[in-house]
């Protein structure tokens, strides 16, 4: 957030103070303190706007993400300085680098994706499902590499950008939250994730989406066969 804010500055909320405490258990507890953000959720507000103050929501979003998308790009594919993604295709049950990153290539980052299944195959302990892995990965080891096309850079991108972290103040003011997942993926990755979290396809929202992102439509498509897969 704090690195987000330093680009479309009103877009994203202040962070005052990050700080973290010990559990019970041993386990560590991250707080964030921010501006607080007066609005709705998108996700709520929708079916409530009109077309005037949807369009002018769009622009906004658009302006900001052109913003966030020039922002110039490091020689790798991974979370802010090097940290791994923290995507939900990318997390895995242990620290592993070949699977979450960061990559160095385009290449690198696809077959990171398919590592992600030989870790579940290693990880199950259910032969038939373990075998579905297997499978799956031989798969897409060989066709990944063929439809997941950019155009080899990686480029800033939020990584979450589904409706209930676009909210909407009352004079029209727009705030996007949740930057954890966010980093330096592939060009169609934003939109790939963004078609894929339209609320089950409930309203007419992906009608808007390119309007504020360039489509990949052949890349979500198979972002959504993968998150299918990963949910067996």
């Amino acid at each position: 957030m704090i690195f987000a804010r330093q680009h479309p500055q009103n877009l994203v909320p202040l962070v005052y103070v990050v700080y973290q405490k010990r559990r019970p258990n041993g386990s560590i507890i991250t707080y964030i303190v921010m501006e607080y953000f007066h609005g709705r959720q998108i996700d709520r507000a929708w079916k409530t706007m009109d077309e005037a103050r949807r369009l002018h929501v769009v622009s906004v979003l658009r302006d900001a993400l052109k913003v966030i998308r020039a922002i110039p790009p490091p020689d790798y594919f991974g979370g802010l300085e090097m940290a791994k993604l923290d995507s939900e295709l990318f997390r895995t049950r242990e620290p592993d680098p070949s699977r979450h990153g960061p990559f160095k290539t385009a290449d690198e980052f696809i077959c990171g994706i398919v590592n992600c299944f030989r870790g579940y195959a290693d990880n199950s302990h259910e032969p038939e499902i373990g075998d579905f892995y297997d499978q799956r990965e031989d798969y897409y080891s060989r066709n990944l590499p063929l439809v997941l096309k950019g155009n080899g850079k990686s480029v800033s991108t939020h990584s979450d950008l589904n409706r209930k972290n676009i909210i909407v103040g009352p004079e029209g003011e727009v705030a996007i939250i949740d930057w954890a997942a966010s980093g330096w993926y592939p060009i169609w990755w934003e939109y790939a994730v963004t078609a894929e979290c339209c609320g089950n396809w409930r309203n007419d929202w992906q009608n808007y989406i390119p309007k504020f992102l360039g489509e990949y439509p052949n890349q979500y498509a198979w972002f959504h066969i993968l998150r299918t897969d990963l949910r067996f």
